[in-house]
């Protein structure tokens, strides 16, 4: 009895002494040491957001982002992704600076979350001294440079994202992966985008983690044929993701033993060939995600057999059936059981009845440029989960009305554009939905601005171009709430003046308003503004002050009227790509303030403006500059030979009243494809060097004062005789030839059709006597042009026949019967250069005509747009790719 009573007093004892040591700690909260490491970190950080504004007071467990051990008091997890940080605006980013080690005394930490912020510095080191990590999230973080090593030695840890599709990172000098074996209780790594391109051992690295259950390692640039492996190890791993490496190979036979999968993703890996039958082993697979490679159509007997099939990506492979056909493959698999179908140009035909009200679980559908027809059925309404709907670029027919819309209360983004599909609603139509994306191009919204925006407050991408809205943009537009980062509304009547409240939408950088009737001064833009297009319209007036922002990337301005001279501060635009003021009034001297800072600048277009003045020095700074257009201005003087430090492609300097002999040194522009420097004051000889521009495809030195002899370097215009344009663009060809040495007088407009519009290359060519317009596609178009005396020589002599010289209204002499009037020169070749054919080589080039490319910057454009969203819309893009697909 007396021992079960002193039993009970000491657990009495030990029930206080508890009871006293938590109150203590509760008094205390956190440890001091860990309390000043933490706003060691706090004063050391960046915040512009002010998102550490909790981290007051003595006990820090109770700060914002922290967790304790609830006996111990000691911080165990600290999550610093700044809870303010959102990916509809362009600064999403919480903290910058750098990072305290001090944090190196939350010695019990297990849980630490670094992501989505802008650290802009080497991965700190002290983290691999963590023993009790499990956790480590530092994905979008800003972190720059090499992984350290040191990181393999987290033999805790079990999440480790380090992913980040804007910073290429790598993984030590060497660039290989044999770090992470000792991270064998791992079960979840992303590596996206850290560069392995030398990484042999990846898949031997990652073999040894046991554990693994999720692996991430898109955009890597993996080797396709990595080191074998003897014993297969990942057998509980169910996650694959491998999508951006770009393999350019057969199906990777290492594949093989991945049979306990649920989720495999391969997108966009240039892998070619057959699907195997052998990925019908993978009877797990839930997820199958193959698109944008070059796979054979026939897939029938590769995948027939996954019947746990719900979200399944071919796009761009080439399945070329019919809807009801295809889906037949998959019989195994009810309709109903469908969540996600990304099926963009495969060349699928037939009509969405019939099959598509029965796919009731379906969040994500994608039947984009593909060759779907018929209307839509109002039973679309039962998909009531759908999140992504792309219908566009089809030849779909009839009318959306807002019953088909009226279930879809989850939806996010709707593609509706390219179609004959009318969208017609009621004003008043309240939306159940709030978009994040509303792509509505060509879907005759107008002639009135769909009021029903007004209740969209979530809308980062609006494009409504092409719908024949008239009048002016309704001032309610301006003040939406709505976080827009991309708005196109080119190609209506819209007309009337910008309002000042543009500069108030902080979130846009991608404003299109192009061929439209907009008048008046040019607005003030937002700061965030990067991607510009106001071309065709009629704004007036000179540049407002600061109208130019610092990150923008591309400024389209052309035909407007413009007027006023070019301020100098578009010389700061550091990030600038394309500009393009052609076909205004702007007058005054070009800007004599460029600097090796604008080493992005691609593209100027000045063209048909009153510029005079000389050309500046400076523009031979601009080391990566490919185009230039200043013709038909008032510029005078000599080139400048600061120009031969550019990597032209084109120049174009034609109509202006520039002087002197034709420099030497253009012959040191070796990339030159187009060179035209008619209608100036140019006098004296051709210079021979023109001859190694081997390049050349277009050469205009019409209405000047040359006199002598065409060069005979001039048969080394390879290009010209070629349907290729070498070292660049393999894509179909215009064949012009343009050879101009004397005056001509009708002026054709050449317009290249570039991708989405995100350039125009135009070259006014004098040819024929006839006013011609070529633009858009433009394919096999020959045209030669010749004038003055008809040259004598052996070979010119046996081409008797004038009939051969018809369509040259300015060619005069022997065998045509127009007499010269004296003043033409004769060309007659140098007898004692005429045996090594070089006249030859010009009469064959003549023959043959010379190729001018159609979608030379077609590549460049489309790039340049991505990179003018990568900091937002592809973030935005990801996080949704993730929701219907990773994350299902």
């Amino acid at each position: 009895m007396r021992a079960k009573a002193t039993s009970m007093q000491l657990f009495i004892i030990s029930l206080v002494v508890w009871l006293l040591e938590n109150q203590i700690l509760e008094s205390y909260g956190c440890l001091s040491v860990e309390r000043e490491a933490l706003l060691a970190f706090k004063s050391g950080v960046v915040d512009p957001r002010n998102c550490l504004s909790s981290w007051e007071g003595s006990d820090c467990c109770r700060w914002k982002g922290v967790r304790c051990n609830n006996e111990t008091r000691r911080v165990e997890k600290l999550k610093l992704r700044c809870p303010c940080a959102t990916s509809a605006n362009r600064s999403y980013r919480g903290f910058g600076g750098e990072i305290n080690p001090s944090l190196l005394s939350l010695s019990h930490l297990k849980h630490l979350d670094l992501s989505i912020n802008n650290f802009s510095t080497g991965f700190p080191n002290f983290i691999a001294s963590y023993k009790k990590l499990r956790y480590l999230d530092l994905s979008y973080a800003g972190f720059t440079g090499a992984i350290p090593p040191e990181f393999g030695n987290l033999s805790t840890l079990r999440y480790l994202d380090l992913s980040n599709i804007y910073a290429k990172l790598t993984t030590t000098s060497h660039g290989k992966l044999s770090w992470i074996k000792g991270l064998h209780s791992l079960r979840y790594l992303d590596l996206t985008s850290v560069l392995l391109q030398n990484a042999n051992d990846w898949l031997q690295g990652v073999n040894m983690l046991s554990s693994l259950q999720v692996l991430r390692l898109g955009l890597c640039f993996l080797p396709s044929n990595p080191n074998p492996i003897s014993n297969f190890n990942l057998t509980s791993l169910t996650i694959l993701d491998l999508q951006d490496n770009l393999f350019n190979s057969t199906w990777p036979g290492w594949l093989r033993n991945f049979t306990s999968l649920t989720d495999l993703n391969l997108l966009n890996n240039n892998l070619f060939g057959p699907i195997p039958v052998e990925l019908n082993n993978f009877t797990r697979i839930t997820s199958l995600l193959l698109g944008s490679n070059n796979f054979d159509g026939q897939v029938a007997d590769s995948i027939n057999n996954l019947c746990r099939l719900a979200t399944l990506d071919l796009s761009g492979i080439n399945i070329d059936r019919d809807i009801v056909e295809f889906l037949s493959i998959f019989s195994c698999v009810p309709l109903n059981n469908w969540r996600a179908l990304d099926l963009k140009k495969t060349n699928i035909r037939g009509n969405l009845s019939g099959w598509l009200e029965q796919m009731t679980s379906l969040i994500y559908l994608d039947v984009s440029n593909n060759f779907f027809n018929g209307s839509i059925p109002e039973g679309i309404q039962k998909l009531s989960n759908l999140y992504f709907l792309d219908l566009s670029e089809n030849l779909f027919r009839g009318v959306v009305h807002e019953t088909h819309l009226m279930n879809f209360t989850k939806l996010e983004v709707l593609r509706l554009s390219g179609t004959s599909l009318d969208l017609k609603v009621d004003d008043n139509w309240v939306p159940p939905f709030q978009a994040n994306e509303l792509v509505l191009s060509s879907c005759r919204l107008g002639p009135r601005f769909p009021r029903w925006l007004r209740l969209q407050t979530e809308i980062f991408v609006l494009d409504l171009s092409n719908n024949d809205i008239t009048g002016a943009i309704p001032n309610w537009f301006w003040d939406l709430t709505s976080p827009i980062v991309l708005l196109d509304l080119s190609n209506n009547q819209i007309s009337g003046m910008l309002l000042s409240s543009l500069e108030n939408m902080t979130s846009l950088y991608a404003l299109n308003l192009a061929s439209n009737f907009l008048e008046g001064f040019l607005p003030f833009l937002p700061h965030s503004l990067e991607w510009l297009d106001f071309s065709s319209n009629m704004f007036s007036g000179s540049f407002p002050q600061s109208f130019f922002k610092p990150n923008m990337l591309t400024i389209h301005l052309s035909n407007n009227s413009i007027s006023g001279n070019i301020p100098s501060s578009i010389c700061n635009l550091q990030n600038l790509y394309i500009l393009d003021m052609s076909n205004n009034k702007i007058f005054g001297e070009l800007p004599n303030c460029w600097n090796s800072g604008s080493k992005q600048l691609l593209d100027i277009n000045l063209s048909n403006n009153n510029l005079s003045g000389r050309l500046p020095d400076s523009l031979g700074l601009l080391s990566s500059l490919l185009f230039l257009h200043l013709n038909n201005n008032s510029l005078y003087g000599e080139l400048p030979s600061a120009l031969q430090n550019c990597l032209l492609l084109l120049l174009d300097l034609g109509q202006n009243k520039l002087s002197g002999e034709i420099p030497v040194w253009l012959g040191k522009l070796t990339n030159l494809t187009i060179l035209r420097l008619m209608s100036n004051m140019f006098a004296g000889n051709i210079p021979a060097e023109l001859g190694q521009l081997e390049n050349l495809q277009i050469l205009d030195l019409s209405w000047n004062n040359l006199s002598g002899n065409i060069p005979q370097s001039f048969g080394n215009f390879h290009a010209m005789a070629s349907t290729k344009l070498p070292g660049y663009i393999n894509q179909p060809l215009v064949t012009l030839y343009v050879y101009f040495i004397r005056p001509t007088s009708i002026e054709t407009s050449f317009t290249s059709d570039v991708s989405q519009s995100y350039t125009d290359q135009r070259l006014y060519i004098a040819t024929k006597g006839s006013n011609l317009q070529f633009s858009k596609n433009l394919f096999f178009e020959k045209s030669i042009d010749l004038s003055g005396r008809i040259p004598s020589g052996d070979q010119m002599q046996t081409l008797v026949d004038p009939t051969i010289y018809a369509g040259n209204p300015y060619l005069c002499g022997p065998p045509i019967l127009k007499n010269c009037s004296g003043n033409e020169p004769t060309y007659t070749p140098d007898e004692t250069k005429q045996h090594n054919g070089g006249l030859e080589n010009i009469e064959i080039f003549l023959a043959t005509g010379l190729g001018f490319i159609v979608g030379l910057w077609g590549v460049y454009g489309v790039l340049l747009f991505k990179s003018a969203w990568k900091n937002t819309y592809f973030y935005m893009i990801d996080k949704m790719y993730y929701k219907f697909f990773a994350g299902n």
